[in-house]
This record gives C-alpha cells, structure tokens and sequence, in this order.
C-alpha cells in the first residue's frame, strides 16, 4: 500500500547526501550546505 505522505528518494547522488546528513559526526554547517544541495537536486 503506497503512502501518499510518503515520498522514496532513490537518486545514488541524493542518497549519499542523506547519509552524510544522517550521520553524527556531521558539523551544523555541513548539514545545512548539504540540505541546501538536497533541495537544489530536487528542485531540478
């Protein structure tokens, strides 16, 4: 059953950048520049 709230980004590029943004270790700058490149890849 699909999940109209739900959306599955499968992009490689995009999933990469999510896993850098999931991590721990990941600086507040990183993650903000990373959802900044997230949002441009969608956008696209």
């Amino acid at each position: 059953m699909k999940n109209p709230q739900v959306t599955v980004i499968s992009h490689p590029l995009v999933q990469h950048k999510l896993t850098l943004m999931r991590m721990e270790t990941t600086q507040t700058s990183d993650f903000r520049r990373l959802l900044r490149e997230v949002s441009m890849l969608l956008a696209y």
